[in-house]
């Protein structure tokens, strides 16, 4: 689906379907839910009526403009997706052509059920819808509910977030447990002024492995849509879990993405982020270290063009010794779009022998494109390796070039080199993934090629 069109800003919207009316309405849709849960969302959205909204003047909203990122008149879709759309959106799933198992979610409502081989049933693993999963296994998904410590600046977001929940995925791999293929998740935006607040729950149990690939879409490239997503992985003793997030929502959305990792005893986490939609896009990162021999790798890559915007903040939290933290981000910007990065790496005074790194690297292509880099770190201990470092320059020209001497033409010059550029992303990537996502960038840099049509490109 061509999502290419830049749209407008949307800066200055003071409408908002977003009220006491609306959420008193969506508790009413759900009074079969638990106590507790019902409880869950009043607090939160009395926190969310009583938490001032953010503003430009405050540390973590530095560079980052918070009116782009209104819900405006977007909110929860009542009505139940056509059998039309569902099977459009099941034949659109398609990033990967083969996978363990996968989840459709349009609208927050699930639209197919993940079937499980026999073998992984058969050892316990559970992959199913968030509402499923609060009828089956309430406690687990309360305790995962109420560990939602980000403090990264959007309190009042993540508030919204909790009192409009509804839906989302529920995965726990048993211990000893090893999944070959991806585990798939799609989240499909259908209509105009849709909102959706999904949770992504990851258990991993000891010595367990999975991959897990979420992928957020836009049914057409001219709906307004907002989406507010947050997941949380929790890696016990010795689990590896890699985890892909793509988002690329059309351009007349604005998406909340925010990420807790955390890492058990020896445990590790390899998180991929590639970030390509909406008009405004945050994306909160956590990291959170709290027993010896974790490590958590980031990766992160934006590609962006027109007017788009993408506000990347992170948090590296060393809480125990010999613990390892590794983010890259890697920022393309073409046309007159722009970028935020502010990171903190923090080691706690215990945590000694821990290993951090924090890397920036922005490649301004656009003539007035923008990349804003805040890095920082706040160190206790004394006996650590922790270093952050960010850079942003212009395309190279001897590359381009090289590159046009040998009968390449200059779109397609930039376009390789951006290509290039983000080749350290995908190592680790499953090939077939990392494939499909060169060619969503090879149409992204057509997209603007086409929209701008120079003479001498």
């Amino acid at each position: 689906m061509n999502q290419s069109k830049v749209m407008p800003s949307r800066e200055g919207i003071a409408e908002t379907a977003i009220s006491e009316d609306s959420f008193q309405a969506f508790l009413d849709e759900r009074e079969g839910d638990p106590n507790w849960l019902k409880e869950y969302r009043l607090a939160n959205w009395k926190l969310y009526q009583e938490t001032p909204s953010p503003n430009r003047t405050e540390e973590n909203w530095r560079f980052g403009d918070p009116r782009r990122l209104s819900p405006g008149k977007c909110c929860i879709s009542t009505e139940g997706i056509l059998e039309g759309s569902k099977q459009r959106f099941q034949e659109s799933s398609s990033i990967l052509s083969s996978a363990t198992a996968r989840i459709i979610l349009a609208n927050n409502q699930c639209i197919e059920k993940a079937k499980l081989p026999t073998d992984l049933l058969d050892k316990g693993l559970v992959f199913e819808s968030l509402e499923s999963a609060l009828v089956k296994h309430p406690e687990r998904i309360q305790a995962n509910l109420m560990d939602n410590e980000l403090e990264l600046g959007s309190s009042k977001q993540r508030a919204l977030h909790a009192a409009f929940l509804e839906n989302g995925t529920y995965l726990r791999i048993p211990s000893g447990v090893v999944t070959n293929e991806p585990l798939m998740i799609y989240h499909w935006l259908n209509g105009e002024n849709t909102a959706i607040f999904p949770r992504t729950i990851i258990e991993a149990e000891e010595n367990s492995e999975a991959t897990v690939i979420e992928v957020y879409l836009s049914d057409k490239a001219d709906s307004t849509g907002f989406a507010c997503a947050m997941s949380s992985i929790n890696a016990s003793r010795n689990a590896k879990i890699n985890r892909v997030v793509v988002q690329n929502l059309n351009l007349k959305t604005s998406s909340h993405l925010f990420d807790l990792n955390q890492s058990s005893r020896d445990a590790k986490i390899h998180s991929y982020s590639i970030l390509l939609g909406s008009n405004t896009c945050r994306h909160e990162t956590v990291l959170r270290l709290s027993e010896p021999g974790g490590e958590v790798r980031v990766r992160s890559l934006v590609a962006a063009n027109g007017t788009q915007l993408f506000d990347q903040r992170s948090r590296q939290d060393h809480r125990a010794e010999h613990t390892t933290s590794d983010i890259l981000c890697k920022n393309a910007l073409l046309e007159e779009s722009s970028s935020i990065f502010a990171g903190l790496i923090r080691v706690e005074e215990n945590a000694q022998h821990t290993d951090a790194y924090q890397t920036n690297r922005n490649l301004v292509i656009g003539p007035s494109a923008k990349a804003n880099a805040l890095p920082g770190l706040e160190i206790l201990a004394n006996d650590v390796k922790c270093s952050h470092g960010a850079t942003t320059g212009k395309i190279d020209e001897e590359q381009l070039f090289y590159l046009q001497s040998r009968g390449i033409h200059r779109a397609m010059a930039k376009q390789l080199v951006m290509l290039g550029f983000f080749e350290e992303v995908f190592h680790g990537m499953p090939s077939q993934l990392a494939d499909s996502i060169r060619e969503l960038l090879r149409d992204k840099c057509d997209s603007t090629v086409v929209r701008r049509n120079p003479i001498n490109e």
